[in-house]
């Protein structure tokens, strides 16, 4: 960058350039990490496709994982803390969805004695949501035949009455 580059010309050795980048740059990812926890505190379904509201929970998750990554252990601890940060995105995923359609799947997710892993979560959400459009595409079906049958009913009874 030409106006960061004027700046630091005058600095000749490359350690002491990069402290000195350092000092002046590095502000630290607090904000940022406090923006997506916002967001994923706040993050709602509101009526799309399930793919898609999980789409953009992941993409918060996975920039989060680079600002927070896990201990650098391989003990069991790492484990344990692997397993809270995997129950806490489950938690931050049904929070959202629209109550009114799954409803019932976030009360068995949460009543399980053992909370499933987010890709099981996901899997039971998704099913629900297919059975749901399945059940709507019938629905809109038997609609589209009653008013096909009333309109030949209608033809008929008009017909024989010439």
């Amino acid at each position: 960058e030409p106006r960061v580059r004027s700046t630091v010309t005058f600095i000749t050795d490359a350690h002491k350039l990069w402290d000195n980048l350092k000092k002046r740059f590095d502000v630290g990812n607090k904000v940022r990490v406090h923006q997506l926890m916002e967001q994923l505190a706040s993050c709602r379904q509101n009526g799309q496709a399930v793919i898609d509201y999980y789409g953009r929970m992941a993409v918060m998750w996975e920039e989060l994982q680079t600002y927070r990554p896990p201990p650098a252990c391989t003990c069991s601890a790492a484990a344990t803390y692997e397993k809270e940060r995997e129950d806490e995105r489950v938690h931050q995923f049904i929070m959202g969805l629209d109550d009114s359609k799954f409803g019932n799947v976030v009360t068995a997710i949460i009543e399980a004695d053992d909370l499933p892993d987010l890709g099981k979560a996901y899997a039971k959400v998704i099913r629900e949501e297919a059975r749901l459009n399945a059940s709507k595409t019938r629905e809109t079906s038997q609609e589209a035949n009653g008013f096909d049958a009333r309109r030949e009913y209608h033809q008929t009874q008009n017909h024989q009455a010439k």
